[in-house]
């Protein structure tokens, strides 16, 4: 998605003007990204786009170049001559590559594909249709990491939300490690050689199943499941295989740290409109604005942050973190919830402040954006209301 696209969105989403219409593609991606936000336990809705303006006015020059930039894609190879394909997916000539990949390992059975991508990483969100239920999608896809300690089912099940579920780990016959749950939460995760590879995904009624009780009652009880983990595996499979074909090196992608510290000006600019309470003062952390904690410069590892306070006393604090690997927890300890993937959020113990005056959000398959806003009742009811009803999510 380009900049004055995003631009574009965020102007919408922070107006009153009526909604614009949309496809069904759009509608059922809305749902996608309202689930996301009651699954990993959003409070304030419009706390996320309130994240999501800002980041976007920050992140959209500061994602990390891959070695395909500058390259003009090549033509889309049109693997699914039936699936409708945004056009981020083929602006990446790796992603197209993936794309291609993924969809020949869908099941026979899907139809009403929909493919977007986000534009600062290799992975690939999907939406489709199997046996009359919505089958929602993400395919990971990064530089593998021997360096670091593996995921496995002791960690999973020490996780109070993921204690019940089959889960398996281990070395595969192609010597990767292999990593699956399904439970509550069904994901596959793959590692070995130069790659790592991932798939999300959840099952639920098609939207006509929920709008139309006649097309519920016919649709009856799928005699197939529409999707199962050894599906998955072929999907992970398709997307590790892609990656084992380049060197690690140009799996690297994700948000720039650096670059985000260097256009911090725009994101204080943001939360100044946005929050209406005149100036923003800068109290820290730290002497610098913002502040920077880089522990790994190379995969651009780490914090850009920075808190303010306006001339009334409210503060506002916005925090830009990355981890190592998609997989990885990122966690938020003011308001004790951890975050793994894209469908698993869990508790990790009492909050210490009102959750429902912060957001998070994903910006990439490996970082995220958190503000916290503390301020009279009436302020935060406002902010959040002028930007709850909008649909907008920086992660897809």
């Amino acid at each position: 998605m380009t900049d004055p696209v995003l631009k574009g969105l965020f102007r919408t989403a922070l107006s009153d003007d009526p909604v614009p219409e949309v496809s069904a593609d759009e509608i059922i991606a809305r749902g996608r990204a309202r689930r996301r936000r009651n699954r990993r336990g959003w409070t304030a809705a419009g706390g996320a786009l309130a994240v999501a303006a800002t980041a976007a006015a920050v992140l959209v020059a500061s994602y990390l170049p891959g070695p395909v930039d500058g390259q003009v894609a090549r033509p889309p190879a049109d693997p699914r001559p039936d699936a409708s394909v945004d056009p981020s997916v083929n602006a990446d000539p790796l992603r197209a590559e993936l794309w291609e990949a993924v969809a020949g390992a869908l099941p026979e059975e899907a139809d009403d594909i929909a493919v977007t991508a986000h534009p600062g990483e290799l992975g690939l969100q999907l939406n489709l249709t199997v046996f009359g239920q919505l089958v929602v999608m993400e395919v990971f896809l990064q530089e593998a990491r021997p360096d670091l300690e593996p995921l496995d089912c002791d960690q999973l099940r020490s996780v109070p939300s993921v204690e019940e579920g089959s889960c398996e780990d281990g070395r595969d016959s192609e010597d990767r490690w292999r990593v699956s749950f399904d439970g509550l939460h069904q994901f596959t995760l793959l590692e070995g050689g130069s790659a790592a590879s991932g798939v999300t995904w959840d099952v639920m009624p098609a939207p006509d199943t929920i709008t139309e009780p006649a097309v519920a009652e016919s649709a009856g009880d799928p005699t197939e499941p529409a999707f199962t983990s050894e599906q998955a595996d072929a999907v992970a499979d398709a997307a590790w295989s892609v990656g084992a074909q380049h060197p690690s090196e140009e799996l690297i992608r994700g948000v720039d740290l650096e670059a985000t510290a260097a256009n911090w000006s725009v994101a204080r600019a943001t939360l100044e409109a946005d929050i209406g309470r005149g100036p923003l003062t800068y109290v820290g952390p730290g002497g610098t604005e913002p502040a920077v904690e880089i522990t790994d410069p190379e995969h651009q590892v780490g914090t850009v942050s920075a808190t303010y306070r306006a001339e009334d006393g409210t503060e506002v604090e916005l925090v830009i973190r990355q981890v190592p690997r998609f997989y990885d927890e990122i966690c938020y300890e003011e308001i004790a919830v951890c975050d793994r993937l894209t469908n698993l959020s869990y508790a990790t113990g009492d909050p210490v402040i009102d959750e429902s005056r912060t957001g998070r959000l994903a910006v990439g398959q490996r970082s995220a954006a958190w503000l916290y806003v503390t301020a009279p009742d009436v302020l935060a009811i406002e902010l959040w209301s002028a930007v709850s009803n909008a649909e907008v999510w920086i992660g897809e």
